[in-house]
Protein backbone atom coordinates (compact mmCIF):
# COMPACT_ATOMS: atom_id res chain seq x y z
CA UNK A 1 0.00 0.00 0.00
CA UNK A 2 2.84 2.44 0.78
CA UNK A 3 4.28 1.62 -2.63
CA UNK A 4 0.84 2.45 -4.54
CA UNK A 5 0.40 5.64 -2.52
CA UNK A 6 4.11 6.63 -2.62
CA UNK A 7 3.35 6.03 -7.09
CA UNK A 8 0.18 7.70 -7.15
CA UNK A 9 1.86 10.85 -5.97
CA UNK A 10 4.09 10.71 -8.53
CA UNK A 11 1.14 11.32 -11.33
CA UNK A 12 -1.02 14.23 -12.09
CA UNK A 13 -3.57 14.58 -9.76
CA UNK A 14 -6.43 13.77 -11.96
CA UNK A 15 -5.12 10.30 -12.62
CA UNK A 16 -3.74 9.61 -8.52
CA UNK A 17 -6.74 8.74 -7.26
CA UNK A 18 -8.54 6.88 -10.26
CA UNK A 19 -4.83 4.49 -9.82
CA UNK A 20 -5.66 4.25 -5.83
CA UNK A 21 -9.01 2.93 -6.19
CA UNK A 22 -8.09 0.66 -9.23
CA UNK A 23 -5.15 -1.10 -7.29
CA UNK A 24 -7.63 -1.25 -4.59
CA UNK A 25 -10.65 -2.70 -6.63
CA UNK A 26 -8.58 -4.79 -9.12
CA UNK A 27 -10.06 -3.59 -12.09
CA UNK A 28 -6.57 -1.05 -13.60
CA UNK A 29 -5.41 -3.51 -15.89
CA UNK A 30 -9.38 -3.12 -17.46
CA UNK A 31 -9.53 1.15 -17.47
CA UNK A 32 -6.09 1.47 -18.62
CA UNK A 33 -6.30 -1.24 -21.47
CA UNK A 34 -8.37 -3.28 -23.61
CA UNK A 35 -10.00 -6.39 -22.37
CA UNK A 36 -9.50 -10.27 -23.58
CA UNK A 37 -11.94 -12.76 -24.59
CA UNK A 38 -11.31 -15.85 -22.00
CA UNK A 39 -8.95 -18.00 -24.53
CA UNK A 40 -6.52 -14.77 -25.04
CA UNK A 41 -6.43 -13.71 -21.51
CA UNK A 42 -2.94 -13.62 -19.59
CA UNK A 43 -1.10 -11.72 -17.17
CA UNK A 44 2.14 -11.57 -15.42
CA UNK A 45 3.56 -11.68 -11.92
CA UNK A 46 4.85 -7.66 -10.97
CA UNK A 47 6.38 -6.19 -8.19
CA UNK A 48 6.61 -2.52 -7.66
CA UNK A 49 9.48 -3.26 -5.50
CA UNK A 50 12.61 -3.73 -7.11
CA UNK A 51 14.64 -6.01 -4.83
CA UNK A 52 11.27 -8.90 -5.42
CA UNK A 53 10.98 -8.22 -9.01
CA UNK A 54 12.74 -11.11 -10.57
CA UNK A 55 11.64 -13.21 -7.91
CA UNK A 56 7.65 -12.03 -8.70
CA UNK A 57 8.37 -12.37 -12.27
CA UNK A 58 9.08 -15.65 -12.49
CA UNK A 59 5.35 -16.67 -10.69
CA UNK A 60 3.82 -17.73 -13.66
CA UNK A 61 0.25 -18.83 -11.32
CA UNK A 62 -1.88 -16.13 -10.27
CA UNK A 63 -2.51 -18.20 -6.83
CA UNK A 64 0.77 -18.60 -6.21
CA UNK A 65 1.73 -14.87 -7.21
CA UNK A 66 -0.78 -13.16 -5.13
CA UNK A 67 0.19 -15.45 -1.91
CA UNK A 68 3.45 -13.22 -1.92
CA UNK A 69 2.68 -9.68 -0.47
CA UNK A 70 5.24 -8.35 -2.42
CA UNK A 71 3.85 -9.31 -5.57
CA UNK A 72 0.63 -8.61 -7.67
CA UNK A 73 -0.83 -10.36 -10.80
CA UNK A 74 -2.28 -8.25 -13.26
CA UNK A 75 -3.57 -8.62 -16.47
CA UNK A 76 -6.73 -7.58 -18.92
CA UNK A 77 -10.26 -8.25 -17.54
CA UNK A 78 -12.49 -10.44 -19.26
CA UNK A 79 -14.70 -8.45 -22.07
CA UNK A 80 -18.30 -9.11 -22.19
CA UNK A 81 -19.80 -12.43 -23.82
CA UNK A 82 -21.19 -9.98 -26.14
CA UNK A 83 -18.11 -8.76 -27.33
CA UNK A 84 -16.12 -11.86 -27.46
CA UNK A 85 -18.99 -13.96 -29.59
CA UNK A 86 -20.09 -15.78 -26.39
CA UNK A 87 -18.19 -18.05 -24.47
CA UNK A 88 -20.48 -21.54 -25.85
CA UNK A 89 -19.26 -23.57 -29.29
CA UNK A 90 -22.42 -22.07 -30.81
CA UNK A 91 -21.73 -18.49 -30.11
CA UNK A 92 -17.87 -18.96 -30.85
CA UNK A 93 -18.89 -20.47 -34.19
CA UNK A 94 -21.33 -17.98 -35.26
CA UNK A 95 -18.70 -14.88 -34.13
CA UNK A 96 -15.81 -16.45 -36.40
CA UNK A 97 -18.33 -18.02 -38.56
CA UNK A 98 -16.34 -16.81 -42.02
CA UNK A 99 -13.20 -18.38 -40.78
CA UNK A 100 -14.36 -21.58 -39.78
CA UNK A 101 -16.15 -22.03 -43.12
CA UNK A 102 -13.32 -20.91 -44.85
CA UNK A 103 -11.18 -23.93 -43.66
CA UNK A 104 -13.90 -26.60 -43.75
CA UNK A 105 -15.03 -28.59 -46.41
CA UNK A 106 -12.07 -30.39 -47.29
CA UNK A 107 -12.93 -34.09 -48.79
CA UNK A 108 -12.00 -36.83 -46.47
CA UNK A 109 -12.75 -39.82 -47.66
CA UNK A 110 -11.80 -41.27 -51.93
CA UNK A 111 -14.26 -42.93 -53.71
CA UNK A 112 -12.01 -43.31 -57.01
CA UNK A 113 -13.63 -41.14 -58.82
CA UNK A 114 -12.54 -37.81 -60.89
CA UNK A 115 -13.83 -34.72 -59.40
CA UNK A 116 -15.15 -33.89 -62.76
CA UNK A 117 -17.30 -36.88 -62.43
CA UNK A 118 -19.55 -35.82 -59.61
CA UNK A 119 -22.06 -38.74 -59.64
CA UNK A 120 -23.26 -40.13 -57.01
CA UNK A 121 -20.24 -40.22 -55.14
CA UNK A 122 -21.29 -37.07 -52.70
CA UNK A 123 -24.47 -38.24 -53.02
CA UNK A 124 -27.14 -35.83 -55.18
CA UNK A 125 -24.76 -32.43 -55.09
CA UNK A 126 -26.20 -29.48 -55.01
CA UNK A 127 -24.44 -26.64 -57.47
CA UNK A 128 -24.13 -24.53 -54.05
CA UNK A 129 -22.11 -27.58 -52.61
CA UNK A 130 -20.06 -28.15 -55.96
CA UNK A 131 -19.44 -24.67 -55.95
CA UNK A 132 -18.06 -24.44 -52.36
CA UNK A 133 -16.12 -27.78 -52.78
CA UNK A 134 -14.39 -26.29 -56.30
CA UNK A 135 -13.36 -23.39 -54.21
CA UNK A 136 -11.65 -25.47 -51.91
CA UNK A 137 -9.81 -27.31 -54.49
CA UNK A 138 -9.30 -24.24 -56.65
CA UNK A 139 -7.96 -22.20 -53.29
CA UNK A 140 -4.72 -24.29 -53.49
CA UNK A 141 -3.95 -24.47 -57.28
CA UNK A 142 -2.58 -21.53 -57.22
CA UNK A 143 0.62 -22.86 -55.22
CA UNK A 144 0.80 -26.15 -57.27
CA UNK A 145 1.82 -26.53 -60.51
CA UNK A 146 -1.51 -27.69 -61.75
CA UNK A 147 -0.07 -29.40 -64.76
CA UNK A 148 2.32 -31.46 -62.76
CA UNK A 149 -0.02 -32.36 -60.08
CA UNK A 150 -2.00 -35.29 -60.05
CA UNK A 151 -5.99 -35.38 -59.02
CA UNK A 152 -5.31 -37.07 -55.70
CA UNK A 153 -2.09 -34.75 -54.65
CA UNK A 154 -4.54 -31.48 -54.92
CA UNK A 155 -7.25 -32.90 -52.68
CA UNK A 156 -4.13 -34.42 -50.19
CA UNK A 157 -2.65 -30.60 -50.20
CA UNK A 158 -6.33 -29.30 -49.57
CA UNK A 159 -6.77 -31.56 -47.07
CA UNK A 160 -3.87 -30.85 -45.26
CA UNK A 161 -3.67 -27.20 -45.77
CA UNK A 162 -7.34 -26.83 -43.86
CA UNK A 163 -6.60 -28.96 -40.97
CA UNK A 164 -3.62 -27.53 -40.34
CA UNK A 165 -5.20 -23.27 -40.95
CA UNK A 166 -7.96 -24.55 -39.16
CA UNK A 167 -5.53 -25.65 -36.14
CA UNK A 168 -4.18 -22.26 -36.22
CA UNK A 169 -6.97 -20.53 -35.80
CA UNK A 170 -7.65 -22.30 -32.57
CA UNK A 171 -10.40 -24.66 -33.73
CA UNK A 172 -11.09 -28.42 -34.57
CA UNK A 173 -11.31 -30.32 -37.09
CA UNK A 174 -14.26 -32.93 -37.77
CA UNK A 175 -15.71 -35.15 -40.30
CA UNK A 176 -19.41 -35.39 -40.79
CA UNK A 177 -21.58 -37.19 -42.98
CA UNK A 178 -25.93 -37.59 -42.73
CA UNK A 179 -27.96 -39.70 -45.19
CA UNK A 180 -31.16 -37.89 -46.27
CA UNK A 181 -33.93 -40.50 -46.61
CA UNK A 182 -34.42 -37.52 -50.08
CA UNK A 183 -31.13 -36.53 -51.14
CA UNK A 184 -28.64 -39.79 -49.79
CA UNK A 185 -25.33 -39.23 -48.55
CA UNK A 186 -23.86 -36.37 -47.46
CA UNK A 187 -20.10 -35.61 -45.96
CA UNK A 188 -17.81 -32.45 -45.94
CA UNK A 189 -15.59 -31.38 -43.38
CA UNK A 190 -16.23 -28.76 -40.50
CA UNK A 191 -13.80 -26.32 -38.68
CA UNK A 192 -15.16 -25.67 -35.32
CA UNK A 193 -14.48 -23.78 -32.05
CA UNK A 194 -11.63 -26.05 -29.94
CA UNK A 195 -14.73 -25.76 -26.98
CA UNK A 196 -17.46 -27.62 -29.47
CA UNK A 197 -17.55 -31.18 -28.22
CA UNK A 198 -18.73 -34.07 -30.28
CA UNK A 199 -22.07 -33.68 -29.30
CA UNK A 200 -22.22 -29.60 -30.07
CA UNK A 201 -21.17 -30.68 -33.84
CA UNK A 202 -24.18 -33.13 -33.48
CA UNK A 203 -27.11 -30.96 -32.45
CA UNK A 204 -25.95 -27.60 -33.27
CA UNK A 205 -22.87 -27.10 -35.70
CA UNK A 206 -24.05 -29.72 -37.99
CA UNK A 207 -27.52 -28.47 -38.81
CA UNK A 208 -26.26 -25.28 -38.97
CA UNK A 209 -23.66 -26.26 -41.70
CA UNK A 210 -25.43 -28.27 -44.13
CA UNK A 211 -28.61 -26.39 -44.00
CA UNK A 212 -25.90 -23.35 -45.39
CA UNK A 213 -24.29 -25.38 -47.87
CA UNK A 214 -27.66 -27.03 -49.36
CA UNK A 215 -30.54 -24.67 -48.51
CA UNK A 216 -32.71 -27.07 -47.04
CA UNK A 217 -34.10 -26.21 -43.22
CA UNK A 218 -34.56 -30.12 -42.57
CA UNK A 219 -31.15 -31.80 -44.07
CA UNK A 220 -30.12 -33.05 -40.36
CA UNK A 221 -33.51 -33.75 -39.28
CA UNK A 222 -34.63 -36.61 -38.19
CA UNK A 223 -31.63 -38.58 -40.08
CA UNK A 224 -28.84 -40.29 -39.33
CA UNK A 225 -25.17 -38.30 -38.72
CA UNK A 226 -22.07 -39.02 -37.18
CA UNK A 227 -19.26 -36.91 -36.72
CA UNK A 228 -15.66 -38.23 -35.96
CA UNK A 229 -12.57 -35.60 -35.19
CA UNK A 230 -9.70 -35.64 -37.83
CA UNK A 231 -6.31 -35.52 -37.20
CA UNK A 232 -3.27 -34.65 -39.94
CA UNK A 233 -0.73 -37.76 -40.96
CA UNK A 234 2.11 -35.68 -39.22
CA UNK A 235 0.66 -36.33 -35.55
CA UNK A 236 1.28 -40.78 -36.68
CA UNK A 237 4.22 -42.00 -34.64
CA UNK A 238 5.73 -43.82 -37.33
CA UNK A 239 9.40 -44.62 -37.91
CA UNK A 240 9.58 -46.23 -40.85
CA UNK A 241 7.31 -48.68 -43.07
CA UNK A 242 8.01 -51.56 -44.99
CA UNK A 243 5.73 -51.69 -48.12
CA UNK A 244 6.70 -54.70 -49.92
CA UNK A 245 6.93 -55.89 -52.84
CA UNK A 246 4.56 -59.02 -51.61
CA UNK A 247 6.56 -62.15 -52.78
CA UNK A 248 9.90 -60.33 -53.42
CA UNK A 249 11.05 -61.84 -49.76
CA UNK A 250 9.46 -58.44 -47.70
CA UNK A 251 8.41 -60.77 -44.77
CA UNK A 252 12.44 -61.68 -44.33
CA UNK A 253 12.87 -58.10 -43.85
CA UNK A 254 10.33 -57.66 -41.49
CA UNK A 255 11.39 -60.80 -39.37
CA UNK A 256 15.12 -60.31 -39.65
CA UNK A 257 14.55 -56.25 -39.08
CA UNK A 258 12.26 -57.50 -35.69
CA UNK A 259 15.70 -59.46 -34.49
CA UNK A 260 17.13 -55.81 -33.52
CA UNK A 261 16.94 -54.95 -30.16
CA UNK A 262 16.21 -51.26 -31.18
CA UNK A 263 12.84 -52.15 -33.16
CA UNK A 264 9.72 -52.82 -32.58
CA UNK A 265 6.58 -53.12 -35.43
CA UNK A 266 2.30 -52.17 -34.76
CA UNK A 267 0.43 -54.92 -34.51
CA UNK A 268 -2.74 -52.85 -34.68
CA UNK A 269 -4.83 -55.20 -36.85
CA UNK A 270 -4.46 -58.39 -35.94
CA UNK A 271 -2.23 -60.00 -33.15
CA UNK A 272 1.03 -61.80 -33.32
CA UNK A 273 0.64 -61.52 -36.95
CA UNK A 274 3.54 -60.14 -39.41
CA UNK A 275 1.52 -58.34 -41.86
CA UNK A 276 -0.38 -55.07 -39.88
CA UNK A 277 -3.26 -53.82 -42.21
CA UNK A 278 -4.01 -50.83 -40.20
CA UNK A 279 -2.66 -48.16 -42.53
CA UNK A 280 -4.51 -49.74 -45.31
CA UNK A 281 -7.37 -49.62 -43.93
CA UNK A 282 -7.08 -46.13 -43.48
CA UNK A 283 -6.31 -46.16 -47.25
CA UNK A 284 -9.14 -44.17 -48.69
CA UNK A 285 -8.43 -41.13 -46.42
CA UNK A 286 -7.02 -38.05 -46.96
CA UNK A 287 -6.50 -37.27 -43.72
CA UNK A 288 -6.43 -39.51 -40.39
CA UNK A 289 -9.30 -39.61 -37.48
CA UNK A 290 -8.02 -38.35 -34.23
CA UNK A 291 -8.73 -41.94 -33.35
CA UNK A 292 -6.83 -43.55 -35.44
CA UNK A 293 -3.73 -41.32 -34.26
CA UNK A 294 -4.13 -41.78 -30.52
CA UNK A 295 -4.22 -45.72 -31.58
CA UNK A 296 -0.87 -45.65 -32.73
CA UNK A 297 0.41 -43.20 -30.40
CA UNK A 298 -0.96 -45.67 -27.67
CA UNK A 299 0.70 -48.09 -29.10
CA UNK A 300 3.73 -46.48 -29.22
CA UNK A 301 3.51 -45.16 -25.58
CA UNK A 302 2.82 -48.90 -24.10
CA UNK A 303 6.21 -49.80 -25.88
CA UNK A 304 8.35 -46.36 -24.22
CA UNK A 305 7.23 -47.88 -20.82
CA UNK A 306 10.02 -50.50 -21.52
CA UNK A 307 12.49 -47.24 -20.89
CA UNK A 308 14.56 -47.52 -24.27
CA UNK A 309 15.13 -45.84 -27.39
CA UNK A 310 13.44 -47.55 -30.12
CA UNK A 311 12.35 -46.99 -33.84
CA UNK A 312 8.31 -47.97 -34.83
CA UNK A 313 7.83 -49.79 -37.93
CA UNK A 314 4.64 -51.21 -39.52
CA UNK A 315 4.66 -54.17 -42.26
CA UNK A 316 1.96 -54.15 -44.86
CA UNK A 317 3.11 -56.02 -48.11
CA UNK A 318 0.52 -54.43 -50.51
CA UNK A 319 1.14 -50.54 -49.62
CA UNK A 320 3.58 -50.28 -52.75
CA UNK A 321 0.44 -50.85 -55.28
CA UNK A 322 -1.59 -48.17 -53.83
CA UNK A 323 -1.25 -44.35 -54.88
CA UNK A 324 -3.34 -42.92 -52.26
CA UNK A 325 -1.37 -44.65 -49.40
CA UNK A 326 1.75 -42.80 -50.59
CA UNK A 327 0.25 -40.01 -51.02
CA UNK A 328 -0.79 -40.39 -46.98
CA UNK A 329 3.09 -41.31 -46.08
CA UNK A 330 4.40 -37.92 -47.50
CA UNK A 331 2.61 -36.09 -45.07
CA UNK A 332 4.81 -38.44 -42.44
CA UNK A 333 8.03 -36.00 -41.46
CA UNK A 334 11.30 -38.00 -41.83
CA UNK A 335 9.46 -41.53 -42.56
CA UNK A 336 11.75 -43.87 -43.90
CA UNK A 337 10.17 -46.86 -47.08
CA UNK A 338 11.87 -50.12 -47.10
CA UNK A 339 10.84 -52.17 -50.26
CA UNK A 340 12.21 -55.48 -51.48
CA UNK A 341 12.04 -56.17 -55.14
CA UNK A 342 12.86 -59.69 -56.99
CA UNK A 343 12.56 -61.79 -60.49
CA UNK A 344 9.38 -61.13 -62.03
CA UNK A 345 8.74 -63.83 -63.21
CA UNK A 346 9.32 -65.38 -60.40
CA UNK A 347 6.85 -63.71 -58.98
CA UNK A 348 4.10 -64.60 -61.57
CA UNK A 349 5.04 -68.15 -61.28
CA UNK A 350 4.17 -67.42 -57.75
CA UNK A 351 1.48 -66.13 -58.01
CA UNK A 352 0.16 -68.68 -60.45
CA UNK A 353 0.53 -71.39 -58.00
CA UNK A 354 -1.32 -69.66 -54.99
CA UNK A 355 -4.16 -68.40 -56.90
CA UNK A 356 -4.47 -70.36 -59.59
CA UNK A 357 -3.11 -74.35 -59.38
CA UNK A 358 -3.10 -74.92 -62.90
CA UNK A 359 -3.75 -78.11 -64.77
CA UNK A 360 -3.14 -79.50 -68.22
CA UNK A 361 -6.90 -78.57 -68.92
CA UNK A 362 -6.47 -75.27 -67.24
CA UNK A 363 -3.10 -73.93 -68.03
CA UNK A 364 -3.53 -71.86 -70.91
CA UNK A 365 -6.61 -70.27 -69.53
CA UNK A 366 -4.79 -69.96 -65.87
CA UNK A 367 -1.79 -68.23 -68.11
CA UNK A 368 -4.01 -65.61 -69.79
CA UNK A 369 -6.13 -64.30 -66.64
CA UNK A 370 -2.94 -63.86 -64.94
CA UNK A 371 -1.52 -61.84 -67.65
CA UNK A 372 -4.38 -59.71 -68.30
CA UNK A 373 -3.89 -58.72 -64.40
CA UNK A 374 -5.79 -55.74 -63.96
CA UNK A 375 -4.70 -54.64 -59.79
CA UNK A 376 -1.18 -53.93 -61.25
CA UNK A 377 0.22 -56.76 -58.99
CA UNK A 378 2.65 -58.28 -61.58
CA UNK A 379 3.51 -55.09 -63.10
CA UNK A 380 5.35 -52.94 -60.60
CA UNK A 381 8.02 -51.44 -62.26
CA UNK A 382 6.31 -47.44 -62.58
CA UNK A 383 4.88 -48.15 -59.20
CA UNK A 384 8.12 -48.60 -57.44
CA UNK A 385 9.97 -45.48 -59.81
CA UNK A 386 7.18 -43.15 -58.10
CA UNK A 387 7.37 -44.28 -54.83
CA UNK A 388 11.46 -43.69 -55.53
CA UNK A 389 10.87 -39.95 -57.07
CA UNK A 390 8.66 -38.71 -54.51
CA UNK A 391 10.98 -40.26 -51.04
CA UNK A 392 14.73 -39.98 -53.28
CA UNK A 393 16.69 -40.29 -49.95
CA UNK A 394 14.41 -41.74 -47.56
CA UNK A 395 13.52 -44.82 -49.79
CA UNK A 396 15.46 -48.18 -48.85
CA UNK A 397 15.75 -50.58 -51.70
CA UNK A 398 17.04 -54.51 -51.38
CA UNK A 399 17.11 -57.70 -53.78
CA UNK A 400 15.41 -60.73 -52.73
CA UNK A 401 18.73 -62.87 -52.31
CA UNK A 402 20.21 -60.04 -50.40
CA UNK A 403 17.90 -60.33 -47.18
CA UNK A 404 19.55 -62.06 -45.44
CA UNK A 405 23.12 -61.08 -46.35
CA UNK A 406 24.53 -59.48 -42.78
CA UNK A 407 26.16 -56.19 -44.74
CA UNK A 408 22.82 -55.59 -46.95
CA UNK A 409 20.64 -55.34 -43.29
CA UNK A 410 24.04 -53.51 -41.53
CA UNK A 411 22.97 -51.27 -44.43
CA UNK A 412 19.61 -51.32 -43.71
CA UNK A 413 20.27 -50.74 -39.79
CA UNK A 414 22.47 -47.33 -41.16
CA UNK A 415 19.69 -45.70 -43.14
CA UNK A 416 17.17 -46.09 -40.42
CA UNK A 417 19.28 -44.67 -37.98
CA UNK A 418 19.95 -47.68 -35.84
CA UNK A 419 22.94 -48.81 -34.24
CA UNK A 420 24.50 -52.55 -35.78
CA UNK A 421 22.89 -55.35 -34.98
CA UNK A 422 24.34 -57.65 -32.33
CA UNK A 423 26.77 -60.03 -33.64
CA UNK A 424 24.81 -63.00 -31.81
CA UNK A 425 21.68 -62.23 -34.51
CA UNK A 426 21.50 -64.98 -37.90
CA UNK A 427 19.75 -63.51 -40.53
CA UNK A 428 17.61 -66.14 -42.48
CA UNK A 429 14.94 -66.57 -45.92
CA UNK A 430 11.74 -67.19 -44.62
CA UNK A 431 8.28 -68.77 -46.71
CA UNK A 432 11.44 -70.11 -49.26
CA UNK A 433 10.56 -73.41 -50.52
CA UNK A 434 12.27 -75.19 -53.07
CA UNK A 435 11.15 -77.58 -55.94
CA UNK A 436 8.89 -77.24 -58.85
CA UNK A 437 4.99 -75.44 -58.02
CA UNK A 438 3.46 -75.26 -60.94
CA UNK A 439 3.77 -76.51 -64.84
CA UNK A 440 4.88 -73.12 -66.09
CA UNK A 441 8.52 -74.46 -65.35
CA UNK A 442 8.32 -77.66 -67.22
CA UNK A 443 8.88 -76.12 -70.82
CA UNK A 444 11.87 -73.94 -71.46
CA UNK A 445 10.27 -72.24 -74.47
CA UNK A 446 7.24 -71.09 -71.84
CA UNK A 447 9.86 -69.74 -69.69
CA UNK A 448 12.09 -67.84 -72.45
CA UNK A 449 8.25 -66.18 -73.56
CA UNK A 450 7.76 -65.32 -70.11
CA UNK A 451 11.16 -63.35 -69.73
CA UNK A 452 10.38 -61.26 -73.09
CA UNK A 453 6.90 -60.60 -71.24
CA UNK A 454 8.43 -59.00 -68.37
CA UNK A 455 11.16 -57.20 -69.65
CA UNK A 456 10.18 -54.29 -68.74
CA UNK A 457 10.18 -55.22 -64.69
CA UNK A 458 13.72 -56.37 -65.17
CA UNK A 459 14.68 -53.13 -66.48
CA UNK A 460 13.15 -51.20 -63.58
CA UNK A 461 14.69 -53.51 -60.98
CA UNK A 462 17.96 -52.99 -62.68
CA UNK A 463 17.33 -49.43 -63.23
CA UNK A 464 15.76 -48.92 -59.38
CA UNK A 465 18.54 -50.79 -57.43
CA UNK A 466 21.65 -49.90 -59.83
CA UNK A 467 23.59 -52.97 -58.60
CA UNK A 468 22.04 -56.29 -59.21
CA UNK A 469 22.85 -59.69 -58.57
CA UNK A 470 24.52 -62.29 -60.83
CA UNK A 471 21.44 -64.18 -61.32
CA UNK A 472 19.06 -61.23 -61.71
CA UNK A 473 21.60 -59.70 -64.39
CA UNK A 474 21.44 -63.18 -66.18
CA UNK A 475 17.47 -63.38 -65.83
CA UNK A 476 18.61 -67.14 -64.30
CA UNK A 477 15.10 -67.57 -62.59
CA UNK A 478 13.99 -70.20 -60.71
CA UNK A 479 12.45 -72.34 -63.55
CA UNK A 480 16.12 -72.30 -65.24
CA UNK A 481 17.00 -73.46 -61.69
CA UNK A 482 14.89 -76.17 -62.13
CA UNK A 483 16.48 -77.33 -65.38
CA UNK A 484 19.80 -77.43 -64.29
CA UNK A 485 18.96 -79.74 -61.87
CA UNK A 486 17.15 -81.46 -63.97
CA UNK A 487 13.99 -81.02 -61.65
CA UNK A 488 11.28 -80.56 -64.34
CA UNK A 489 11.18 -84.12 -64.83
CA UNK A 490 8.74 -83.83 -61.39
CA UNK A 491 6.10 -83.26 -64.49
CA UNK A 492 5.86 -86.11 -67.10
CA UNK A 493 4.69 -83.99 -69.88
CA UNK A 494 5.83 -80.91 -71.21
CA UNK A 495 3.08 -77.93 -71.95
CA UNK A 496 3.62 -75.03 -74.55
CA UNK A 497 1.51 -71.80 -74.42
CA UNK A 498 -0.22 -71.15 -77.40
CA UNK A 499 0.61 -67.96 -79.39
CA UNK A 500 -2.82 -66.66 -78.53
CA UNK A 501 -1.77 -66.25 -75.38
CA UNK A 502 1.03 -64.13 -76.11
CA UNK A 503 -1.03 -62.24 -78.63
CA UNK A 504 -3.45 -61.16 -76.27
CA UNK A 505 -4.89 -58.00 -76.02
CA UNK A 506 -3.28 -57.69 -71.94
CA UNK A 507 0.04 -58.10 -73.93
CA UNK A 508 -0.86 -55.37 -76.54
CA UNK A 509 -1.91 -52.69 -73.73
CA UNK A 510 1.29 -52.96 -72.10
Amino acid sequence: LRDVITFSLMLPSSSRWLLLICNFLGLCISLLSECCCPDSCHGECLSELSAYKSQCESLTDEKLCEKQFVCNWHSQSPCSEEKCGGTDCFSQYQHNLQIFMLHSTATLLLHGRELDKKEQWLGSITEREEARLRRGINSIMADIDAQGASHWQVIFADASAKVLNCWGSGARFWYTDIFHSELGARSSSICAPDVCSQQDILLKIMPDYFTRMSGRQDLTRNHMQTAREVSHWADVPLDFVVIGLDGCGSTSVRRNLDKHPDVNFTALSVYNADEDFFLMEMGRQTLPFMDQVEKFAAHRERLARKGRQFKLGLYCPSIWSEPIMRQSLLYIPDIKVVATLCDPVDRFERKLHLEYLPTPETLATDFKKLLADESGYLYFGDRIRSWANDFADNLFLLEKDSVSDRRTMERLASFLGLRPFPSTVHFERYNSRGGARTLACSERTTVDQLKLFFEPEYKAVEDLLGEVSERLRLRKTRCDELHVEGTEGTHNMKYVIPNSVWDSESERQR
